[in-house]
């Protein structure tokens, strides 16, 4: 399998495990010493910040989510990519809206060989409130 396969492998369980609401579906795609960088929130780190973050994405009524590759950049030990999403979500006490934007991963292999996503940042297209 190639290295962007894999990374399109790895995107697409997130994605799935957002759909399904499964959050140890989701939380199985990242590096035990994820950081990962949003708008308007301090940074995550590790996996227990990492849960709490991803149940607020399911108290926020994610229903779906999809990623684009846009590119895939070998840096050593480990792969940077760049690409785009798309988050349609379901508040609870709101009106149903999508999300798009770019986001910027780098992933590193685990013990087993497994690329995880490592460092994680995100930055979506709408404008700043």
């Amino acid at each position: 399998m190639t290295e962007r396969a894999e990374l399109e492998a790895l995107a697409q369980r997130v994605c799935e495990g957002l759909a399904k609401r499964d959050i140890e579906q989701v939380l199985s795609c990242y590096d035990p010493e994820v950081v990962l960088l949003v708008p308007g929130a301090p940074i995550v780190q590790g996996m227990d910040g990492l849960r709490e973050y991803y149940e607020g994405v399911f108290a926020a009524g994610v229903k779906s989510a999809e990623m684009r590759i846009r590119q895939v950049e070998s840096l050593g030990d480990a792969l940077a990519e760049v690409g785009e999403y798309r988050m349609a979500l379901e508040p609870p006490d709101g009106e149903p809206f999508e999300d798009t934007g770019k986001y910027l991963v780098v992933c590193r292999r685990d013990d087993e060989g497994q690329l995880r996503f490592w460092l994680d940042m995100v930055q979506s297209d709408a404008a700043a409130a």
